[in-house]
């Protein structure tokens, strides 16, 4: 489901508890839920963030009146060199499996103790609930190592996740005037 912010809107619901959560490599998944929390809190919803880190600061000095509850991170660290950075990311794959299912197993103690009506998780792998309805946002439907089998391979694990949630928000155009190109095809 690929939107824009009249779309994201009409899916936004009214008088709901929400639980969302930005993944912390960097500042852009935060940044990206901040217009979708000022819509879910326009539609009368009590909205819970969960952030780690540098995401976490940002959405308390946006949000000042939100409940943002801390959780860990995955702290992935990149190589210094761009012909490193696949290598370093396979390497750190195992890391990441663990920290997604660590991180279902919390968001199951976070729903007990407020009880959500939708959970947003933005590219955080493990951030869903098998009972409460889960959308999952990402930009990157297709990734691009370039190596082909590479390609498909991390396609293959991040579709294992992805087919997880019940729903996949892609915040792109779906045309020709596609911010993220083939990345988000």
């Amino acid at each position: 489901f690929y939107f824009t912010s009249v779309k994201i809107i009409n899916k936004i619901p009214t008088n709901k508890t929400v639980l969302i959560s930005p993944l912390d490599w960097g500042l852009g998944h935060a940044t990206r839920c901040i217009p979708i929390i000022h819509a879910l809190l326009k539609q009368q919803n009590k909205v819970f963030v969960c952030a780690s880190d540098a995401s976490r600061h940002l959405l308390e000095s946006e949000f000042p009146n939100l409940s943002i509850i801390p959780i860990p991170g995955y702290n992935i660290r990149y190589s210094r060199k761009p012909s490193g950075m696949m290598r370093s990311l396979l390497f750190q794959l195992p890391k990441i499996a663990y920290r997604a299912f660590r991180e279902f197993r919390m968001v199951k103690k976070i729903a007990t103790l407020i009880q959500p009506d939708l959970i947003i998780s933005d590219n955080r792998l493990g951030f869903r609930h098998t009972d409460i309805p889960s959308v999952y946002i990402t930009h990157q439907l297709s990734i691009e190592t370039g190596n082909d089998w590479l390609n498909r391979m991390a396609q293959r694990c991040h579709y294992v996740y992805l087919n997880k949630f019940d729903e996949c928000w892609v915040p792109d155009d779906e045309g020709r005037e596609s911010l993220a190109g083939k990345l988000s095809h």
